[in-house]
This record gives C-alpha cells, sequence and structure tokens, in this order.
C-alpha cells in the first residue's frame, strides 16, 4: 500500500475517534469531512508543535503527517499560544450548529482554516462558508496554505452585506442574518457554535 492509501485508513480512524471523544455516535456526514479533510494541508511544514495537557509544546519527532491525527492542539503560532483548535471540541460544536448541505455558514476565527475546510465539506457544492478572522498573520499564514492545498479558498463578504444578531448570542446557537446598506433582510442561516472558539 501506498503512503496515501495509508494516511487515508489514519484520517478514517481519526475520525472515528474524534467523534467517539465528543461522544457523537451518529454523524456519518461529520465523520467522512473529518475523514476528507488533510489536517496536515493546513498546519504548514512538519515537525509541528504540539501542545501537551500539563506539559508546554513538543515538537513531533519528525514531518509524518500521522503525528497529527490525534486529538491534540497544533501550534499555528506557539509563541503566543495559538493553536489549530482540539479536534473534539470543534467536532462537538460542528455537530451541535449541523450545518446543512446548501446552507451559507460562517466561521469567525478561522485560524489556518481546517475547521472552516470541514465545514465547506459539509455545506457541499451548493453551500457556502464564509470566514472571518482578525489576525493578520494567520490570515496570511492560512490563505498561503488554502492555496497550497487548493481545496478552498477564503472568500472575501460583499461590500453591502453586513451581520445583524438576534435572538440568542451568536455561537449558542443563535440565527444571524445578512442585511444590506437599507437595512434589507437577507439570508438567514444558523450560527456555527464553534465561532467562539475558531
Amino acid at each position: 500500500m501506498d503512503r496515501q492509501g495509508e494516511l487515508k485508513i489514519i484520517r478514517a480512524a481519526y475520525a472515528r475517534q474524534i467523534l467517539a471523544a465528543a461522544r457523537i455516535m451518529d454523524n456519518t456526514r461529520l465523520e467522512a469531512a473529518l475523514s476528507a479533510t488533510r489536517r496536515e494541508d493546513f498546519l504548514g511544514a512538519g515537525p509541528w508543535w504540539i501542545l501537551r495537557w500539563f506539559r508546554d509544546y513538543v515538537t513531533t519527532p519528525d514531518a509524518d503527517p500521522v503525528y497529527l491525527y490525534t486529538d491534540d492542539l497544533v501550534g499555528i503560532l506557539p509563541e503566543r499560544r495559538l493553536n489549530n483548535g482540539q479536534p473534539s471540541l470543534h467536532a462537538h460544536l460542528i455537530h451541535q450548529a449541523s450545518p446543512a448541505a446548501g446552507e451559507h455558514v460562517v466561521h469567525i476565527g478561522t485560524g489556518t482554516g481546517y475547521y472552516t475546510a470541514i465545514l465547506a465539506h459539509l455545506a457541499g457544492p451548493p453551500g457556502r462558508v464564509t470566514g472571518n478572522l482578525r489576525q493578520c498573520r494567520l490570515h496570511a499564514a492560512g490563505r498561503k496554505l488554502a492555496r497550497s492545498a487548493r481545496r478552498w479558498r477564503t472568500p472575501d463578504p460583499p461590500d453591502d452585506v453586513r451581520p445583524r444578531f438576534w435572538g440568542k448570542r451568536p455561537g449558542f446557537g443563535g440565527k444571524v442574518a445578512g442585511t444590506d446598506r437599507e437595512g434589507r433582510r437577507g439570508v438567514s442561516y444558523r450560527a456555527p457554535r464553534q465561532g467562539l472558539f475558531g
């Protein structure tokens, strides 16, 4: 078996382990999205910095992507303690938001885009994902990695659309609507719960 075939099997096992850690037993779409999204495409070249609980960052022994398929935080900017996020936590939050195929999903705090790519997989070709990121260093890194992965791109929101929130706070299952400059209501969709953690 070739190396990519081995990594495909490892990603499938990782997806099942992450869903089990998040106590999600019935989401085959999320399992497929986790299995299909190559984490290494969004974390740059290895070796990588892994945050171990009750310790500090440790580097992986080498640049083998197999080290990324655990339920661990991977440092994006370790010196600032910014991480890719814990897969089981994000899986739980994405499961709670349950984006359906064809929906428009907004991801606030995309980091380098790994979980945004998972959301894009769930939204599918008829859907749309809009990512938002305020950290300039991460934004540049995310775009660079996205271009190298050639799997997704960070869309720029239209100039005449701004978010408006009502009901519960976004990130906790509230609804979000796009409104134009005159305040007319546009498309509504469920706010992704993981956006607060992104």
